[in-house]
């Protein structure tokens, strides 16, 4: 199957430790302005393939990699690793607002990036917020603790958090494991919402919401991206549990 070129597109990826191969030879393309999603079993390296997209896998001096991950046709270890981390950011698992306001959770990240008004910095906060489904729920509650919130709301925090740096791709790990089901509800229904205005990686061992949110989805097991549309994929004994989740991802 020919692939359009993306905003990113992995070429030929390998991670690995002195123990243990991570991932092996992945290919993979990520479309502009759509819900791009990675699924696959714990441990198949869905985290480890997504934190290459912005270089946190340097954060791990014992991670030997090689091959290319290109952002905007350009190596990402060609841009300067507080910009690319700007462009592409990351929410993750657990939602990790900062023991302070809700204001100074969302104004972070731009009082760090950039110079602005008291003005600006204002707008920025409100649009963030509502970007991230939230503003309605808090707006009068701008100056209490992030940590006073709920699970979900401490979760589309963080996302608003990510969106205030102006973000060209946002990526989500697993964002919505920890979360009730309406929390998660909310989280799926704006992923869906920004796609429009981003590009959206998510992270996820749910296949029901991989088939409600995804407008693409590659298969990660084992280190290998699977084509799941090939017949073969389901004769092979030792892709049972990828099996599991190619029969899943067919309802």
């Amino acid at each position: 199957m020919i692939r359009m070129p993306g905003i990113i597109e992995v070429r030929d990826l390998n991670v690995a430790t002195d123990r243990q191969q991570i991932l092996s030879n992945v290919h993979l393309t990520i479309k502009e302005n759509a819900v791009n999603t990675i699924v696959g079993p714990s441990g198949s390296g869905k985290s480890t393939l997504i934190r290459t997209f912005n270089r946190l896998t340097e954060l791990y001096p014992k991670l030997r990699q090689n091959g290319q991950v290109l952002f905007h046709g350009k190596d990402v270890r060609d841009y300067r690793v507080i910009s690319l981390r700007r462009r592409i950011g990351l929410v993750f698992q657990k939602p990790n607002p900062f023991p302070a306001s809700i204001y100074d959770n969302v104004a972070f990240g731009p009082k760090l990036h950039m110079k602005l008004t008291r003005t600006k910095l204002d707008e920025i906060v409100h649009d963030s917020l509502v970007s991230a489904g939230l503003y309605d729920e808090v707006k009068h509650l701008l100056d209490k603790s992030a940590l006073e919130l709920s699970g979900g709301q401490q979760q589309r925090l963080c996302i608003a958090r990510a969106l205030a740096v102006q973000p060209e791709v946002l990526m989500m790990d697993e964002p919505t494991s920890s979360l009730d089901p309406i929390a998660k509800g909310k989280i799926e229904d704006l992923m869906m919402e920004l796609r429009n205005q981003y590009t959206v990686v998510l992270v996820t061992h749910d296949m029901g919401q991989a088939n409600r949110v995804s407008d693409s989805i590659d298969l990660l097991y084992n280190g290998r991206i699977v084509d799941y549309d090939k017949a073969e994929v389901m004769k092979m004994p030792e892709f049972e549990q990828a099996k599991h989740f190619v029969m899943k991802l067919a309802k």
